[in-house]
């Protein structure tokens, strides 16, 4: 067996970071083999600065990695400026269309 048990158990793991770049304990989570990344608690100032950090993230991988956002809309809202607003699911399922809701999730 060529990969540890250590390395196994990371690969079942998604990890959190808080902030727009890479701090040394993601950095060595990322290292470690995490399966993939949270981004939460931070607020992009436009798509470049998320694009960078996914960007970075990747990178630093160097293999496939899963990135995701925590963005319900509302106060956790983390892409605002730069990037397509969508209503809270809650609101789009009260208004009965499901024409508009199949467009928005086309977008």
């Amino acid at each position: 067996m060529s990969e540890s048990w250590t390395q196994k158990a990371a690969e079942l793991i998604c990890v959190g970071v808080r902030h727009t770049t890479l701090d040394d304990e993601a950095l060595r989570l990322i290292d470690r083999g995490v399966s993939g990344v949270l981004v939460y608690e931070t607020k992009f100032a436009g798509p470049a600065e998320a694009f960078e950090l996914i960007r970075s993230i990747k990178e630093r991988a160097g293999r496939p990695i899963f990135v995701a956002i925590d963005h319900e809309g509302g106060d956790r809202c983390r892409l605002q400026r730069g990037f397509t607003r969508f209503p809270p699911l809650r609101e789009l399922g009260l208004t009965g269309d499901a024409e508009y809701a199949h467009e928005v999730g086309r977008v």
